[in-house]
């Protein structure tokens, strides 16, 4: 039996002279959105050594914007 769901999902990346260094990505279940996952990945991995303090910071504020999209989508279900 197909089980379909909605999502939201935010994506954003650290990028430095046009590359790619770090992926960020936040997925959060329209019907449950408490429920969210978190994920980041490498782009290039010689870029985001010279540059780990930048998405360190950068991860950080991707994080707080998904969480304010995830508080958007809870107080939206809730009305």
């Amino acid at each position: 039996m197909l089980e379909t769901t909605k999502s939201i999902t935010l994506n954003g990346n650290s990028t430095f002279d046009g590359v790619i260094a770090q992926t960020y990505q936040a997925v959060i279940d329209s019907n449950v959105p408490e429920n969210m996952t978190l994920s980041n990945w490498i782009g290039d991995y010689a870029v985001y050594k010279n540059h780990r303090i930048e998405c360190s910071t950068e991860r950080s504020q991707f994080e707080d914007k998904a969480y304010e999209l995830q508080e958007e989508a809870i107080a939206e279900k809730t009305e």
